[in-house]
């Protein structure tokens, strides 16, 4: 079979492989075959690591994005908008030095990397009134090594290994048990997230004792098949975004919501690969793509740059005007979400609001917009729902007419 195009070299021959019969548009392939040849073809495979990923190429694409992509210079609004994050960042804002192997308060300027994942059933060591004084020593954390979750020390090694000295991770960082701490990082959660540099994602476990799939030799299990026809090397996709973060423990909880809408750019380490991902594009380890600059297609959007093939349409976008639609997709897409504690239903959502807040020039009642309330009190469920209730007084924790006072 001869395919002939205008445009060589942009597009070249994949074959998927689909039981859906309502198209490509519908849901994901479940095989794509792909070249992987070296040639000059836009979309050609790449064979990963076994049982490891490059740390090289995470770096390369986070150094890519900074210095290539519209958010090298913002101005303007934007301009405005990121030093008032950075403001927002409270004086008592900690990160761990992942080269002194202790906790530290680097400033608001500092650079840091932040951790997204799930704490699980086990218990998750932390940081308390009673040890912080000892982990803010140098190798304070060093110390207790052995108590800390495998997805943290994993990351604290993956973070230096990038270069990076400072990691934010929620348990670590905030003193659990000083309500006055906790408050004043709840209430910043959006400049947290926002302001850090990339967000590690760990969507694999489902216990943070699960470790980062992919970073010590042996762990992760890519399966990859090639074959030669007709003298040319093919080989089969790992899953995307749809399946290798969406489908899982860490994408169904509702603390990880915001950290995944807030966080500017996300490196999801998933069992078969990484995916990179920020407000222009993202990349994936099994395609060699990076460094591609916008297709030259006038079929391709003209701002669509190296790898942009997905769409986050749950990312909180930065805008002038008030943009309810945007609300209330949050709304639905966080609401179906898991939370350990009920009560937790309007802290995990913080960050979201503070950052509508910018648009909606307003505050938020019980997760309502005050300068849209006459619309989103008219909310609707979709489904069965039951009173949010706390366990140990039976009394309602919210008022009957948010949509937080009500489970489902």
């Amino acid at each position: 079979m001869a395919v002939h195009t205008e445009w060589p070299n942009v597009f070249e021959l994949r074959l998927h492989i689909s039981p859906s019969l309502g198209g490509l548009g519908q849901r994901e392939p479940d095989v794509i075959i792909q070249s992987l040849e070296d040639s000059s073809a836009v979309w050609r495979g790449r064979l990963v690591g076994k049982g490891q990923f490059e740390i090289e190429l995470a770096s390369k694409w986070l150094h890519q994005c900074e210095t290539q992509h519209d958010t090298v210079k913002p101005s303007g609004l934007a301009q405005s908008y990121w030093v008032k994050k950075r403001q927002k960042l409270p004086s008592s804002f900690r990160c761990i030095d992942v080269r002194r192997w202790c906790l530290a308060k680097p400033g608001q300027k500092c650079r840091y990397l932040a951790l997204s994942y799930v704490w699980g059933q086990k218990k998750v060591f932390q940081c308390t009134r009673t040890n912080v004084s000892n982990l803010e020593k140098d190798h304070g954390l060093a110390l207790v090594r052995d108590q800390l979750p495998r997805t943290i020390t994993d990351a604290i090694q993956l973070t230096a290994a990038m270069g990076e000295q400072y990691l934010w991770v929620d348990s670590i960082c905030i003193v659990q048990d000083d309500d006055k701490n906790k408050q004043e990082q709840l209430s910043a959660m959006d400049a947290i997230y926002c302001v850090a540099a990339l967000t590690i994602v760990s969507t694999s476990g489902t216990e943070a004792s699960s470790g980062l799939s992919g970073l010590s030799p042996g762990s992760r299990t890519s399966i990859q098949h090639v074959e030669a026809v007709q003298g040319l090397k093919l080989v089969n996709s790992l899953p995307k975004v749809q399946k290798g973060a969406n489908h899982t423990v860490w994408n169904s909880r509702g603390w990880t919501y915001q950290e995944r809408v807030l966080s500017q750019r996300l490196l999801f380490i998933t069992s078969s690969q990484i995916i990179f991902k920020c407000p222009h594009s993202t990349a994936y380890e099994d395609k060699l793509s990076e460094g591609i600059e916008t297709l030259n297609n006038p079929v391709l959007d003209k701002n669509r740059t190296w790898m942009d093939v997905d769409h986050d349409p749950d990312r909180i976008e930065l805008r002038k005007k008030i943009n309810f639609i945007s609300y209330v997709n949050l709304v639905e897409d966080y609401t179906p979400r898991k939370l350990s504690f009920s009560a937790d239903i309007l802290n995990a959502f913080t960050g979201c609001m503070s950052e509508l807040e910018f648009t909606f020039r307003g505050t938020f009642l019980y997760g309502l917009p005050d300068t849209e309330l006459d619309s989103a009190i008219l909310w609707q469920p979709h489904g069965m729902i039951r009173r949010r209730i706390d366990p140990k007084t039976n009394v309602p924790l919210f008022p009957s007419w948010s949509w937080a006072g009500w489970e489902g």
